[in-house]
């Protein structure tokens, strides 16, 4: 085979990459710059405040084995990425949010790379490879400032998603390099094969990208079945011990929420991504409205679509026939369904049955149709200003939806207007109001969750712990805390606050002690629950010494907690004087 090195613009072709790298930075600072400061949201608390193997960077062995229950579980190389930056910069959001840029930018540069090497390669129409350098280019710059994948770059999580992304695209990159350099060929294929494995301990999507190059080998390279089992069966089963490693961190997954638990069917799934897969197709060319929590499995009420399903039954078959036949173009719709394949087949993921942060990869290969579509039929200036237009739009719209990360309240306000019916963004909502001080706002936020979602235990504990700042409302939160612990008995906030509530009713004080203990056991390292501790211990004034060990170790937790700095002045005050502390209070979950 011709090397495709010999395809590429020789002359200024390094200063041209130069210039892409630098125009991509500038790119991306505008769209996520001001994003750094933006909160910790969703399951941002469990993956940096509760899952404590990022907190000691040091000890490897608790880090590369992250908690099974964390959203980091079974992902070590994103567990590791996740311990760097809280060594960084601990519970503040900068520096895990600039590596998220960052890794975006690598990926949107792995983009440029696959792409005009692709376009480049023998047997490509002229008129393509020509121009392999600006397709490759424009492909990345657009696919970059994209408003779908504000989800993967500003909400911290979701690095999973990206950091799997850009070792599937090194993989895939490799095995190009690899194809068309074949003085090099070796080192490109280790490159690849390890880039696998690494997407293999990042997340499990991964688990196709050994599909992808074998489709690539058969519509680009045109190698036949039998020369791809006979010259490169080594290759091939290197990067398939990447699906031995995904078997063995896919233990225990379930507890992540992707199991038939719940009362979630295979086919219950099924139809519900007969309309997700489209609607991703549809976000990837037209990104409006887009929704940052789309509901939990378990409240919707799946009905098949029969417009949706024949119109994803004519598209895959449709690729599929194109496969058979080679085609160039079926490449890019086969490689946009496979890559969903593991989340929208038949395996349910409860917790987010449709999460737009799923379509990050898969949308590389619709902007890449877009773009070398219309480098084909349009003239060279018109398609230029053309993608001039497209990129500069998708920037503005992307800093525009980055603003509804400022805070919390703004994010869930715009989710719960854009989707009334998701009792967890009522949730998340009534959270962001409470901790603002609008109580009654919370209070009808929770009340709404619990109307669509009486069994979720946290909506219960935020409803519980509202009530008990009312007056007369203790007993109402005692009953919502208690059943909040029937639905989930390892609910820390719940235990904590239960205990908090029974202290201030004045009944049951072993219960209620019992209940503290028992959230500090669960929950070690929350500063909220040492504070309540630390109050209830405070009203009882025999326990003094322990109320003043609780609050300082509430401090050690959460530096610059006013209310457990307060508290404690208070105890050491009582120490060589009587009185009554203030009224104590009650941390929201």
């Amino acid at each position: 085979m011709n090397s495709g090195k010999e395809s590429l613009p020789r002359v200024g072709r390094l200063p041209g990459e130069a210039f892409v790298a630098l125009l991509l930075g500038l790119l991306l600072l505008g769209c996520y710059g001001g994003t750094v400061e933006a909160p910790l949201l969703l399951d941002d608390e469990f993956t940096l405040v509760r899952n404590r193997s990022v907190h000691r960077l040091g000890d490897v062995t608790a880090v590369l084995r992250p908690p099974a229950d964390a959203p980091t579980g079974g992902r070590p190389l994103s567990n590791l990425t996740f311990a760097l930056t809280y060594a960084v910069s601990g519970r503040e959001p900068w520096a895990h949010r600039l590596f998220n840029v960052a890794l975006h930018g690598a990926a949107a540069l792995l983009v440029f790379g696959v792409v005009r090497r692709t376009m480049a390669l023998p047997g490509m129409p002229d008129g393509l490879r020509a121009q392999s350098f600006r397709l490759g280019a424009a492909t990345a710059l657009i696919w970059a400032a994209h408003p779908l994948l504000t989800q993967c770059v500003t909400y911290i999580s979701q690095r999973t998603e990206s950091q799997m992304a850009a070792c599937y695209l090194l993989t895939l990159y490799g095995f190009i390099r690899a194809e068309t350099e074949p003085e090099r060929g070796g080192a490109w294929r280790i490159v690849s094969v390890l880039a696998c494995w690494m997407g293999s301990w990042s997340k499990e999507p991964i688990v196709t990208a050994p599909l992808a190059v074998l489709l690539f080998h058969w519509v680009f390279l045109r190698v036949s079945l039998r020369d791809l089992l006979r010259r490169y069966w080594g290759y091939y089963a290197a990067l398939a011990v990447a699906w031995l490693f995904l078997a063995d961190g896919l233990r225990g997954v379930d507890q992540r929420g992707v199991s038939y638990g719940a009362g979630v069917t295979a086919r219950d799934y099924a139809v519900v991504q007969v309309k997700a897969v489209l609607e991703y197709l549809r976000l990837s060319l037209w990104p409006y409205p887009l929704v940052f929590d789309r509901s939990p499995l378990v409240v919707l009420a799946p009905r098949l679509s029969l417009p949706h399903a024949a119109a994803l039954a004519t598209l895959l078959g449709l690729i599929l026939w194109g496969l058979w036949r080679r085609a160039r173009w079926a490449f890019l719709g086969g490689w946009f369904f496979l890559v969903l394949a593991p989340t929208s087949s038949v395996i349910p993921v409860v917790n987010a049955a449709v999460a737009e942060n799923r379509a990050y990869l898969p949308s590389v290969a619709v902007v890449a149709g877009v773009v070398v579509g219309l480098g084909w039929f349009l003239p060279r200036n018109a398609a230029r200003l053309t993608y001039v237009a497209l990129g500069t739009t998708a920037a503005w719209a992307t800093h525009a939806r980055n603003l509804d990360y400022a805070d919390a309240i703004s994010l869930w306000t715009d989710t719960v207007e854009k989707a009334p019916g998701n009792p967890r963004a009522h949730g998340h909502l009534g959270f962001a109001l409470y901790a603002q001080g609008h109580a009654d706002a919370a209070l009808r936020h929770y009340r709404e969750a619990l109307r669509m979602d009486p069994e979720r235990a946290a909506h219960h504990t935020g409803t519980g712990v509202i009530l008990a700042q009312m007056p007369g409302g203790l007993e109402a939160a005692r009953r919502h805390l208690s059943e909040a612990l029937r639905l989930k008995p390892d609910e820390a906030e719940a235990h904590a606050n239960l205990g908090a509530v029974l202290g201030l009713m004045g009944r049951d004080l072993a219960m209620a002690e019992w209940h503290l203990r028992e959230a500090l056991r669960l929950a070690p390292d929350d500063a909220g629950a040492w504070f309540l501790f630390g109050e209830f211990a405070e009203r009882r004034r025999a326990d003094l010494p322990e109320a003043r060990r609780a609050y300082q170790e509430s401090l050690r937790l959460r530096a610059g907690f006013e209310p457990a700095r307060q508290a404690l002045e208070r105890v050491d005050a009582l120490v060589a004087a009587s009185g009554l502390p203030p009224s104590p209070s009650l941390k929201v979950p």
